[in-house]
């Protein structure tokens, strides 16, 4: 017996928790026995021993054990406050990029209105130089009848009397001998009724040309006037551009900060969320059981200790009473009881549980926070739907209120001259830049290595409804998630495949959401498109093979002619007409085609002339469509076009291009009709893009001889 005792504390001390466990059962048997049977007094070393090795050792393991899976779940706990905290100090530099952002977005849109309200008056400036050009033209055409009238009389033929034929020569009228006897007191000196018809005629052309001169000069001094008075409102609206054009860089700088600081901070959030969370209910699973685990082994320990002790004292009653030591066949009853006392073991985790300080303190898994509001990347739709389609509601009323304002000219209204075009309120006259995309924010390319499965999505990802997708991610039609780089990459990374659905079309990858519950904040006709049932969806889901609205209304305009809606940015006429041989070219030139090359019969979309001031970083046509829509740049061969080759999609194209000539008339070759001859122009490269439904953004041509001409047709 005491040989197997011994061998049993041995395993006792072994390192593995599984192993001690079994040594701790097999010590608990022991004991029972040693209760049952009795034991010699030699055992008392024995269980002095193994007691303390419990004391010191198993019990302190045990202790450790739990300390170490209770500080696990604390880190964890405090994991939890700690992404709390983090997104929280996030969410407070995402509100100042947002209030930054706000505030350059609100300067850009207030110096917009300023620069629009400057065109503005520049433009009725010229529109009323141009009406004193025409009375200068008007006075100088009179003046210029009187002059001829005098310079045929006095300078072009002699007097007509002075001619042989028709009277003696003005010598020999002034050298006439005077009769004197025919003066009284003088001599009578009489002209001759020709001289007296051209004194008569020249004095009245004299006195119409001094009137008229006078006329002249005042209409001359007025129209030059006016001339620097627009000289100078024009250099005022020309100073305004740049200034304007580098408030909107502002703006784009700090929205992309904006987008970038909130899309890093959800997405870090998210996933940080998705990692402790995982962490947290694992570790209920597996230190719940360890806990359960060691509160067993603790109790079987304290009833091994319990019954040791009543060995112990049973060897001591024995050596000082003489009476040997109790056995189950000496008193049954008492060594039952005794037993039967030590496995008596209040459980639970009050205080008088006996492994209260094993349980376990759990945290509650706290409610995650409001993730900062998704902030759309400048160029997105919605983006350039917010800044580049409509002013601030207080600036556009403010902007009204100036253009109503009609001090000076109260029957030549600011209003008059194309200065608001926008049906959403952007000013015309005032094009804005270009949008350029932030760093970063481009959808990756699939890639064919990414094979990863797909995941439940993290909360940064839950916004997204089923099909629909971001720069990082692509939202499953079962509602799960994978990655964007696993989209259209020949892979079926969601289970329900959906991840290769629409891969084959126009746009890849495609807009495939069918239902979604999420309505944007804010509705916008240059991004979103209203379903008949009243469902918001992205215009880039019209017409593209996928019923994106529940009832299919997204897909009912897919066929017949084109939808389109056109801005000129300038404020100038934008129509959309169909090319035929009669058609001209722009609104504002008598040019008309010769030779329409492959456009017979598309849509052609004629601005004016003017407009090809507008540089190649500034907007100069939005052409709003309802279906995917190719667009044809035909450029002029004497032009240089370098947007075309620097903006991505652009293809040349094999289709012939167009000619067309008329007659330039300027202010110069007014005068003179013989420097009005006409100018043929041929326009043979054509550059190519197919456009999803949505807003399109064409940059100016950049002034110069010739320009481009846009066509459009269905894709």
């Amino acid at each position: 017996m005491q040989d197997r005792v011994m061998r049993t504390s041995a395993k006792l001390n072994a390192d593995s928790t599984s192993s001690r466990q079994t040594s701790t059962a097999k010590l608990l048997d022991t004991a029972v026995n040693m209760v049952k049977n009795g034991v010699t007094p030699d055992v008392i070393t024995f269980v002095d021993a193994t007691n303390q090795d419990i004391n010191e050792e198993v019990l302190v393991a045990i202790q450790n054990e739990h300390d170490i899976d209770q500080a696990y779940i604390n880190s964890l706990c405090e994991a939890f406050s700690s992404a709390v905290e983090t997104l929280e100090r996030k969410a407070t530099q995402i509100v100042g990029h947002a209030e930054s952002a706000d505030g350059y977005c609100e300067a850009h849109h207030l110096c917009r209105s300023q620069e629009a309200l400057a065109c503005a008056h520049s433009r009725r400036c010229e529109e009323q130089l141009r009406q004193k050009w025409e009375i200068v033209k008007h006075e100088e055409r009179e003046m210029r009848r009187i002059h001829t009238a005098i310079h045929d009389e006095w300078c072009v033929h002699p007097p007509y009397f002075s001619s042989i034929e028709q009277g003696p020569h003005i010598e020999t009228w002034i050298s006439h001998r005077m009769d004197w006897s025919q003066t009284s007191p003088y001599p009578l000196l009489d002209l001759p009724q020709d001289v007296r018809d051209f004194r008569h005629v020249s004095v009245t052309y004299f006195e119409q040309y001094m009137a008229q001169k006078i006329v002249v000069e005042r209409v001359w001094r007025e129209y030059n006037e006016k001339l620097v008075e627009c000289a100078g409102l024009e250099a005022e609206w020309e100073e305004k551009i740049p200034l304007c054009d580098e408030a909107q860089r502002e703006c784009r700088t700090h929205s992309c900060n904006h987008a970038s600081s909130t899309r890093q901070a959800r997405e870090e959030f998210g996933q940080e969320w998705a990692r402790i969370t995982s962490l947290f209910e694992a570790a209920r699973i597996t230190k719940t059981a360890n806990e359960e685990a060691r509160k067993n082994e603790w109790e079987t320990l304290k009833i091994v200790q319990c019954l040791l002790d009543h060995v112990h004292s049973s060897v001591i009653d024995s050596l000082e009473t003489g009476a040997p030591c109790p056995t189950i066949d000496s008193d049954e009853e008492g060594v039952t009881l005794a037993i039967e006392d030590c496995h008596i073991v209040t459980r639970g985790c009050d205080e008088d549980s006996l492994t209260a300080h094993l349980c376990l303190d759990w945290c509650d898994v706290p409610e995650p926070p409001p993730l900062p509001p998704v902030e759309e990347p400048a160029c997105s739709p919605t983006f350039i739907a917010q800044e580049q389609a409509q002013f601030l509601a207080h600036i556009q009323q403010q902007y009204n209120e100036l253009l109503a304002d009609n001090t000076p000219y109260p029957d030549d209204p600011l209003s008059s001259y194309e200065t608001v075009l926008s049906p959403a309120g952007w000013a015309g006259c005032a094009p804005p830049l270009v949008c350029i995309d932030c760093a970063g924010s481009e959808t990756p390319a699939p890639c064919l290595e990414h094979t990863g499965p797909a995941h439940v999505c993290h909360l940064h990802e839950e916004y997204l409804c089923p099909g629909q997708s971001n720069a990082d991610t692509f939202r499953c039609l079962d509602g799960t998630c994978v990655e964007q780089v696993g989209r259209c990459n020949g892979v079926n990374n969601c289970a329900d495949g959906s991840d290769e659905t629409g891969c084959d079309g126009l746009f890849i990858p495609a807009y495939l959401t069918q239902s979604c519950s999420t309505y944007p904040d804010e509705f916008h006709n240059d991004a979103h498109f209203r379903c008949a049932d009243g469902q918001v969806i992205e215009k880039i889901g019209l017409c593209n093979g996928h019923d994106n609205c529940a009832d299919g209304s997204d897909e009912t305009q897919c066929s017949g002619s084109i939808h389109i809606t056109l801005e000129s940015t300038s404020g100038r006429s934008i129509t959309q007409e169909t090319l035929e041989t009669h058609t001209s070219v722009f609104h504002d030139r008598e040019y008309s085609f010769d030779s329409l090359g492959d456009f017979q019969g598309m849509t052609f979309i004629k601005y004016s002339n003017n407009d090809k001031v507008t540089d190649h970083e500034h907007v100069m046509t939005k052409i709003r469509t309802l279906q995917p829509t190719t667009v044809y740049i035909v450029k002029l061969e004497s032009h240089s076009l370098s947007w075309v080759n620097r903006v991505d999609g652009w293809t040349v194209s094999n289709k012939a291009g167009v000619e067309f000539s008329g007659v330039r008339s300027t202010r110069h070759k007014e005068w003179d009709e013989s420097l009005l001859t006409t100018d043929h122009f041929a326009a043979s490269t054509v550059y190519e893009k197919t456009f999803p439904a949505g807003t399109i953004s064409l940059p100016g041509s950049g002034g110069g001889d010739g320009g481009y001409l846009i066509f459009a047709s269905r894709a």
